[in-house]
């Protein structure tokens, strides 16, 4: 399925919770290190990119993107009317 937008990429996955937040400990995980091997989140990325023709180098970019909509995707889940 070809997604155009990070928050229906997000939502692709609303399903499979486990996996947002497999991906939100990656970025933490990376953002404490600094380095991450090959995990869900950059996998996503690159799948995110690569489905919009964005050039490869642009990929850990998207993982903040990515990281950012999950967030997002959450606190609008949770949050209270």
């Amino acid at each position: 399925m070809k997604y155009y937008t990070l928050e229906g990429f997000v939502k692709s996955f609303a399903d499979h919770e486990d996996s947002l937040w497999e991906m939100i400990d990656d970025y933490e995980r990376w953002s404490g290190d600094g380095e991450i091997e090959n995990c869900l989140l950059r996998e996503n990325a690159r799948a995110f990119c690569s489905n919009l023709k964005v050039p490869p180098h642009y990929h850990t970019d998207y993982m903040v993107k990515i990281v950012m909509e999950i967030y997002r995707y959450f606190a609008m889940k949770y949050k209270k009317n």
